[in-house]
């Protein structure tokens, strides 16, 4: 579902609402419509204050290299930074390899994200 239809279908839940209690007597029509309009105006800044939050989450580096390392194309992914290193690797699991240059060179990482030497 897109951010349309998610609006669409808490409207209308939300008018159906306003039936129910307009039938009961328990508020007006316009009170009904009042309350729908501030409501809705609510819940439009809520989606997109998070959607907001998202994009910069998902955009952040660990989250540009671990969606990129994640992809079936990418076979692996090297890496300067050490915590970003760690992060992806976690992130990827065994789909991916992922490197750390460090001053003993190019590491590959465990699942835990730490620097390993593999056995000769």
């Amino acid at each position: 579902m897109n951010s349309e239809q998610v609006i669409s279908l808490l409207r209308t839940i939300l008018q159906v609402l306003g039936g129910v209690l307009v039938t009961k007597g328990i508020l007006t029509q316009a009170e009904v419509s009042s309350s729908l309009d501030q409501l809705m105006v609510i819940v439009g800044s809520m989606m997109t204050l998070g959607a907001t939050a998202w994009s910069l989450y998902t955009r952040r580096k660990a989250g540009l290299v671990s969606s990129a390392a994640s992809l079936k194309e990418v076979s692996g992914v090297e890496l300067t930074d050490a915590t970003l290193a760690r992060d992806a690797k976690r992130s990827v699991g065994d789909s991916a390899t992922v490197r750390l240059f460090t001053d003993r060179g190019l590491m590959p990482l465990d699942n835990e994200g730490r620097p390993f030497l593999p056995k000769r």
